[in-house]
């Protein structure tokens, strides 16, 4: 015979297969922190790509002519960026850095929701 299982964050009788929460307390917000995560991750990588990209096929002497004149240091390596490449570069690493916060935020919040209500009701 199975144990009851109670509802995390209500205390409410779930089920008897071993849910933790009920449906009415699932976290939706594993599933969004799982799209954010990998958001996240494929925008971390997409900027290393990018960053990589920049140092070996731009010019490494500036060119205010051509308004190459925002440098961008690689391990020693200096390439002059002009201003749209460099706004690309910042909204990629921006959106990277927002989605990766915003996935540990989400993690937090779950950690300190389970922590906080026990399986068992008081």
């Amino acid at each position: 015979m199975m144990t009851p299982r109670y509802c995390r964050s209500c205390h409410c009788l779930v089920s008897l297969e071993g849910r933790q929460f009920c449906l009415s307390c699932e976290p939706e917000f594993s599933k969004l922190g799982s799209v954010i995560a990998c958001f996240g991750l494929i925008t971390w990588f997409a900027l290393a790509g990018l960053w990589e990209h920049y140092s070996y096929t731009k010019p490494t002497v500036r060119n205010p002519a051509l308004g190459r004149v925002y440098s961008l240091a690689n391990h020693g390596t200096v390439v002059y960026l002009n201003r749209q490449e460099l706004q690309l570069l910042h909204v990629v690493e921006g959106l990277a850095f927002v989605g990766i916060v915003t996935f540990l935020v989400i993690c937090a919040k779950y950690q300190y929701r389970a922590k906080k209500s026990p399986l068992q009701p008081k």
